[in-house]
């Protein structure tokens, strides 16, 4: 069984249509509009996996990794950012995100992506 996924993204639809997508294929989604709590939403959700948007309201997506990173119980959790912006690779790297999908991406890079890392459960 497979950690739940902590998808942080302020486009609604773009949360909604990830979500219906990651959920039809055997994933738990947890979805936020924000960052303010990331750190109390990994200690809480304890998740396998989370995408981070670059341009999220309150701390923005890459100062959110960076408090990821920090952070002793959540530093080992895979984050990867998601943008359309064009130096996302760069800003990947800057703030230790595992990886980085560009906007537009298929369902299947998507998918890829997860099943690629995606952090199991501990009995």
């Amino acid at each position: 069984m497979h950690k739940p996924i902590l998808l942080y993204d302020d486009d609604r639809e773009i949360l909604e249509v990830c979500r219906l997508i990651l959920e039809r294929n055997g994933y738990q989604v947890i979805v936020r509009a924000n960052c303010s709590e990331v750190i109390g939403d990994t200690e809480t959700v304890k998740p396998g996996l989370i995408f981070m948007d670059l341009w999220i309201p309150e701390h923005g997506g890459e100062e959110a990794i960076f408090q990821l990173k920090a952070h002793s119980m959540a530093a080992f959790i895979p984050v990867f950012l998601f943008s359309a912006n064009d130096n996302i690779e760069a800003i990947a790297i800057r703030c230790s995100a595992n990886g980085f999908l560009r906007k537009p991406f298929s369902i299947a890079q998507l998918l890829t992506l997860v099943a690629d890392n995606l952090q199991e459960a501990t009995s």
